[in-house]
């Protein structure tokens, strides 16, 4: 079975070439291995990467901040929530309230204790005389 022979594809001025096979040729085969081999980049081409177009390899360290301030807010949300969420849900901040009188008892023991009659002020078990 005989191939058709390829016809040659034109570009017209509408039309320009879309891949650097197409506008450049192939690439030169190398003689040892029998793959192409990539012509090296010079300084005067720009080098594209991911997208950007980068002139001369140079990196721009400043496309991470997005990301890293992304992150940060992802970080810091789960513990301001959970504060405001504690804060709402128990009425407010959390009071020291003695509710049965066996608490109120063991206030006044700790603010007899702790010498200057406060009872948030302790001295500890082992250094009351």
């Amino acid at each position: 079975m005989l191939a058709r022979p390829r016809t040659p594809v034109t570009f017209g001025p509408s039309q320009p070439p879309s891949l650097p096979t197409e506008r450049y040729g192939a690439p030169p085969l190398s003689r040892a291995a029998g793959r192409a081999v990539k012509p090296p980049v010079t300084s005067e081409e720009p080098v594209t990467v991911t997208g950007w177009s980068v002139s001369n390899g140079e990196e721009m360290w400043f496309e991470i901040l997005p990301g890293l301030a992304i992150m940060g807010v992802c970080l810091v949300i789960p513990g301001v929530s959970t504060a405001y969420i504690h804060k709402f849900t128990n009425g407010g901040k959390e009071k020291r309230v003695a509710r049965v009188h066996y608490q109120w008892y063991l206030m006044e023991r700790d603010r007899r204790i702790s010498g200057v009659n406060r009872y948030y002020v302790s001295k500890g078990l082992e250094n009351i005389d």
